[in-house]
């Protein structure tokens, strides 16, 4: 039996921020079967000026959309290269709707401006089944996020 297809899909929680400010970024997979683990990698391009840089990688396991709620699950976050990566050490999920994998936490340099994207990178983004095999996904598109300059960030301060 081939193994399903998954659209992995990265959600900014607001269109605008202000310059100096944090930008999370979610990233979710939907309708998934026999997941075992998976690595995703998320950057950002573009923008006018100056640019957004990644501050934190989370994965928020005590989220009740979290992919392997309930399980035991081994994690690791590499900041420099972007990436988070997640794995149970036995048997394999399943889940219909959307489920959380990770948060990157970008943060917009003071004189930031214009529109950024966030892409899944094709090179660090894979799922694995129990099996360990490699499971096919698509990407989801590109999220924008503008950054507005001269702003500033939430309490007045230039974050």
């Amino acid at each position: 039996m081939p193994l399903a297809s998954y659209l992995v899909i990265i959600s900014p929680l607001a269109p605008s921020i202000a310059g100096g400010s944090l930008c999370p970024v979610h990233v979710f997979v939907s309708d998934v079967s026999d997941l075992r683990g998976y690595q995703v990698a998320v950057e950002a391009k573009g923008g006018k000026r100056a640019t957004l840089f990644l501050k934190e990688i989370t994965l928020q396991t005590v989220r009740p959309e979290f992919v392997f709620a309930d399980q035991r699950v081994y994690q690791a976050r590499d900041v420099l290269k972007g990436r988070a990566v997640a794995c149970l050490l036995n048997n394999s999920v399943q889940g219909t709707g959307l489920r959380y994998l990770a948060t990157f936490m970008f943060r917009a340099s003071a004189d930031a401006s214009g529109p950024f994207e966030f892409v899944l990178r094709e090179d660090g983004t894979l799922l694995r089944s129990a099996s360990d095999q490699s499971i096919p996904r698509l990407l989801g598109g590109t999220v924008s996020v503008v950054v507005q300059a001269g702003k500033r960030g939430k309490n007045g301060d230039q974050r």
